[in-house]
């Protein structure tokens, strides 16, 4: 219930007239003002109780720099690098080895660049050589039964 506030004026003629009414009117408006101060020390101690502590650590992982405790504000940064435990960023060495894919797939680009030069140096040299293209499938049902002078072109539609 909100407080309104009565005008009081002094005098015998006129003056506010004193009552239990008056009284009590000023005694529900303490008490509403008591009420609201013990619901914010609740609050106050509910937060106070439920924040986290000051010696409370942030920890950054692998590929992470920063962190501490709580008595400051705090960054947490990724840890860029050519090493393990570290951000790979665009330019870096790991993103550009010459791994094959164990999936067999493969960009154009690498494709006509690598393979056209092996397949260009077989067919020339003095052996007889066979060219097969062939999808994957085709491919592994040959298993050990692939022939040395055939050349596979293996690919994927």
């Amino acid at each position: 219930m909100a407080y309104a506030p009565q005008q009081w004026r002094n005098g015998i003629e006129g003056g506010t007239p004193t009552s239990a009414k008056r009284f009590n009117h000023i005694e529900t408006g303490i008490a509403d003002v008591d009420d609201a101060i013990s619901d914010l020390e609740a609050a106050v101690t509910y937060l106070s109780d439920t924040k986290a502590p000051q010696d409370r650590k942030i920890t950054a992982s692998t590929g992470l720099t920063g962190g501490g405790n709580l008595t400051a504000d705090r960054t947490i940064a990724a840890d860029f690098g050519t090493s393990s435990g570290t951000v790979c960023e665009g330019n870096d060495s790991r993103l550009a080895d010459q791994r094959t894919p164990n999936d067999r797939s493969v960009s154009h680009t690498k494709l006509t660049t690598d393979l056209r030069g092996d397949v260009e140096s077989a067919l020339r040299s003095d052996d007889a050589r066979i060219l097969r293209i062939m999808e994957p499938a085709d491919y592994d049902a040959l298993g050990a039964n692939t022939d040395p002078n055939t050349i596979y072109l293996v690919y994927e539609d």
